[in-house]
């Protein structure tokens, strides 16, 4: 068969490659009797141009992915990848329907490399494009850059959402864009000299980075990884990095030697807003309760009911409000202990199944008695006000999803519910350890486990008043840690 040539141009337009390619797939023309952009392999006598091929195939089905993975292959500077392109797209044509998953290919591997390249060229320069404002002209930049691969057609857009509002320029040595606010415009390559070598606004740039630049979280390794130092010349802020990295050891030990300083700016405090005719509260501004003095004489003050604005909702406020209105948080445990308990008593006799469903009459019950002993304790576990009490409620949910597994193990394994409802019914302690910063969650769900275990495992004949005599002890061992854990002064003093 003659060979054919085949010249993409532009080398990265993805409709001029599509469109030859649709030429040779319709006429049957194998890969190796192709010659891509003047390939090496060009016999020394005119060969005729892939497009005049006469058609004597339909057009084939190829996958979408294809063109997604051809649109970054072909911005790639690879002579090949052309070729290599055609030679995929020819093998799915011919029944490899799947090819592209197959990851282990020789031809996909490749492809999938060159379009890797492509894109960590892609997010660099959106990263290291700095622009310049353009002398005597208002509101108009040109940014120079030296991408590896020929992204420009395929980043401009970017740049065109990004900075919609002003007149810019790009330039590479390859291709240059220009956006007027309405369209993009491309053009050919430019030199370095093209675009003006600095501006007033890098000098104020080059003082704001000197001046947030931590010294103490320099990694000049994963700096040069993520910034490589062959794009440092674009960027001014480059200017001040040697400097900055020689003094960081100083300045780490100076910021060490440096006493403890009151922060400078205060946070006022906010006034209440009226309208007229409307009577002031009585209460300070910031809805702080007072409460009596401690023994030094210093008087403290209850956080919140509700988070103020001002406290921006820090963790150490939200788990002071959970504190103020949990109350240590015992109703729930309380209502474990209490239905464990009776559960473990009543069940002794009682076969697989009698006792797997007494357990799980019983353990329903543990949500309305932990409500009832919340009410009169004054708690207020799974409030929907602060976001750790709702954290709680979604725990409470996600342990009661279980009851997918629960039901079938009544059915079918009766043998196993002490088991699964034990471990189930148990989860969430590792969140409220989280929630309350202390590891009485961790201690329960840890004894609660290996007693559970050893339980079931030991005491066959009588498995569910083991596995609940287990959950007690461990019920005892929180409630105890729980109603003797130290919380903050002020939150102790309001729960009294």
């Amino acid at each position: 068969m003659s060979r054919f040539r085949a010249e993409v141009e532009p080398g990265w337009d993805l409709d001029a490659w599509r469109r030859l390619a649709r030429a040779g797939l319709c006429a049957g023309i194998a890969p190796e009797d192709i010659d891509w952009d003047g390939d090496a392999q060009a016999t020394l006598l005119a060969a005729p141009d892939l497009v005049a091929a006469p058609a004597t195939f339909p057009a084939p089905q190829v996958p979408s992915a294809l063109f997604e993975l051809a649109a970054a292959v072909l911005c790639h500077r690879d002579p090949q990848r052309h070729a290599l392109l055609y030679r995929i797209a020819w093998r799915i044509a011919q029944g490899e329907k799947h090819l592209l998953s197959r990851v282990t290919d020789a031809d996909v591997r490749r492809a999938s490399e060159l379009a890797k390249a492509v894109g960590r060229d892609t997010h660099k320069m959106k990263a290291f494009v700095r622009f310049r404002e353009v002398p005597g002209e208002t509101d108009a930049f040109i940014a120079w850059f030296e991408p590896a691969h020929q992204i420009v057609d395929r980043v401009a857009p970017f740049f065109a959402r990004r900075f919609a509002g002003m007149r810019w320029a790009i330039l590479t040595p390859d291709r240059s864009v220009a956006w007027d606010g309405t369209a993009l415009a491309f053009g050919p390559g430019g030199q370095r000299s093209d675009a003006p070598a600095d501006d007033a606004r890098e000098d104020l740039w080059r003082t704001y980075y000197a001046h947030i630049f931590n010294p103490a979280r320099l990694n000049p390794r994963m700096m040069r990884q993520e910034m490589p130092q062959k794009y440092w010349k674009h960027l001014p802020e480059a200017q001040l990095l040697p400097e900055l990295i020689r003094t960081a050891g100083q300045r780490v030990r100076e910021m060490q030697e440096r006493e403890a300083q009151a922060p400078r700016r205060r946070i006022p405090k906010r006034r209440a807003r009226t309208r007229p005719g409307m009577k002031t509260s009585r209460k300070t501004p910031d809805s702080c309760h007072v409460t009596r003095p401690d023994a030094a004489g210093t008087i403290s003050a209850r956080p919140p009911t509700l988070p103020d604005p001002a406290m921006t909702d820090s963790l150490a406020s939200l788990r002071a409000d959970f504190e103020a209105r949990s109350r240590r948080s015992l109703s729930l445990p309380i209502a474990g202990l209490i239905v464990w308990a009776a559960a473990g008593a009543f069940g002794w006799n009682l076969t697989d199944r009698s006792a797997a469903l007494l357990l799980v009459i019983a353990t329903g019950a543990i949500f309305p008695i932990a409500m009832l002993v919340a009410r009169i304790r004054g708690e207020q576990v799974l409030s929907n006000v602060n976001p750790l009490g709702r954290l709680m409620g979604l725990c409470v949910v996600m342990v009661n999803l279980l009851w997918a597994l629960h039901v079938p193990l009544l059915v079918h394994a009766p043998e196993y519910v002490p088991l699964s409802l034990g471990l189930g019914l148990g989860l969430h302690w590792m969140v409220y350890s989280w929630i309350v910063g202390h590891p009485v969650g961790h201690i329960h769900a840890i004894v609660r486990t290996v007693a559970l275990s050893a339980a079931w495992w030991l005491a066959p004949e009588h498995r569910l008043s083991a596995c609940a005599a287990a959950v007690v002890l461990a019920y005892v061992i929180s409630i105890a840690m729980m109603a003797t854990r130290p919380i903050p002064a002020a939150v102790a003093a309001d729960a009294r």
